[in-house]
């Protein structure tokens, strides 16, 4: 892990004594990835943990339209966010 991380991600836990899981959602800062976390707690009721952490991997997440968001901008089509 580089010191300037590229993205952010997040982690859940559904289980205390299991493994954080990840989904490919990358988020261009802290605040949005939080705010993602915090979004995927209160619709998903199993949650019992969340974090956010620094990645290398490029930004990928979708707008409020659906629309995939990347470093390159977004791209058309319609998707669904995970979770």
């Amino acid at each position: 892990m580089t010191s300037n991380p590229s993205s952010y991600k997040v982690g859940v836990k559904t289980n205390p004594k299991e493994d954080w899981a990840y989904n490919d959602l990358r988020f261009p800062n802290v605040e949005m990835a939080t705010a993602y976390a915090r979004d995927l707690e209160f619709r998903w009721t199993s949650v019992c943990a969340w974090e956010v952490q620094p990645s290398d991997d490029p930004v990928l997440y979708f707008d409020g339209n659906h629309k995939r968001i990347t470093e390159e901008g977004a791209s058309s089509g319609d998707h669904t966010t995970a979770g």
